[in-house]
């Protein structure tokens, strides 16, 4: 039971990582050299399953640069458009 819980969501983050690069990828939403990060980190964290407990700060690392980007990329696009008042 202790390969189970401590494999699976390791697995299960691979995964959502591999989808969203797939997403991303098809839509042109992120860069492309950050997809391709996405895809290898994605396959990294498949392959190496159990190998250190450093690999489990892959996933929250990688939400941390995509959230950034997100953050960065929402931001910039609210400097560029001025603010139009409603009426």
């Amino acid at each position: 039971m202790l390969c189970i819980t401590s494999t699976m969501p390791s697995e299960m983050s691979g995964v959502s990582m591999i989808s969203l690069a797939t997403i991303s990828l098809r839509a042109a939403v992120m860069p492309r050299a950050l997809t391709v990060a996405s895809y290898v980190l994605a396959v990294g964290l498949l392959l190496s399953i159990g190998s250190s407990l450093w690999v489990t700060l892959i996933f929250p690392a990688w939400v941390f640069v995509v959230s950034i980007f997100i953050l960065v990329s929402n931001l910039r696009t609210r400097s560029v458009s001025p603010l139009v008042p409603v009426e």
